[in-house]
């Protein structure tokens, strides 16, 4: 539940915690406070080895060991978030990563609270901090081999490649009336392109808050009506990530 899970509140963190759905995961993890500066570099390779598949990060969570209990572990965030952004950007990670982080205050002192670090899939994964290239096994951040890298790259310059031979399919077919052509328009094209199977499983609908899980309402008609993700008798759609080009 956690790798399609958005807390917005301290509320949402402790349903999830009572509920015991925060667990770690290939697109999920959950730290205690940001270590000191210091430590950069660490931020720095949880950072890179969810870019490959993307991952979100929650930091002010306690998990101490399996038999201990997850606890919540507010901080102080002031100006954390503008180092996280640094530590992407700065030149720890090869090449630069973007990232969104997301502090959601504490309810007992606002002056503390929670990150909730989103990592897009980067399309110039994978990442390297401190010479080596990152990934993210199941639960584990791990270090990529020479193959793995090579074949992640080979990937990355397929899609790439791909768009651009349709893009330049489209220019020539161009659609556009012989009398129109001489003035501006914008040729787009979008392919999609699998990914991970565990990235392209849908959740059942299912949602949680402060309150716990609740499923949110549907229209009760047996009958399906075309929409751009159909859905039918509340059984989910599911989206393709696209590879998208312009020019």
């Amino acid at each position: 539940m956690t790798e399609h899970w958005q807390p917005r509140t301290e509320a949402d963190i402790q349903a999830a915690i009572d509920q015991g759905l925060v667990r770690e995961s290939h697109v999920f993890d959950v730290k205690k406070p940001p270590p000191p500066p210091s430590k950069n570099v660490d931020i720095a390779v949880d950072l890179a080895c969810f870019a490959v598949d993307g991952g979100r990060i929650l930091y002010g969570v306690s998990q101490p060991d399996s038999t201990a209990p997850t606890t919540l572990a507010p901080f102080d965030v002031s100006g954390l978030p503008e180092r996280l952004d640094q530590i992407a950007r700065g030149g720890v990670i090869d090449p630069p990563l973007n990232i969104r982080v997301l502090n959601i205050a504490s309810e007992a002192d606002p002056s503390r609270g929670y990150l909730w670090v989103t990592v897009p899939p980067s399309p110039d994964a994978p990442h390297a901090v401190d010479g080596r290239f990152r990934s993210r096994s199941d639960r584990t951040n791990t270090i990529l081999s020479s193959h793995e890298v090579a074949r992640l790259i080979a990937e990355r310059t397929g899609r790439l490649v791909s768009a651009r031979g349709l893009l330049d399919e489209e220019i020539t077919r161009d659609p556009t009336a012989a009398d129109l052509r001489q003035q501006l328009h914008l040729f787009m094209v979008a392919q999609p392109h699998m990914g991970r199977r565990d990235l392209l499983s849908v959740p059942s609908g299912l949602r949680i808050g402060a309150r716990g899980l609740r499923e949110p309402s549907r229209p009760q008609s047996p009958r399906c009506r075309p929409k751009a993700n159909p859905t039918c008798s509340g059984l989910p759609g599911r989206s393709i990530p696209e590879s998208t080009a312009g020019r």
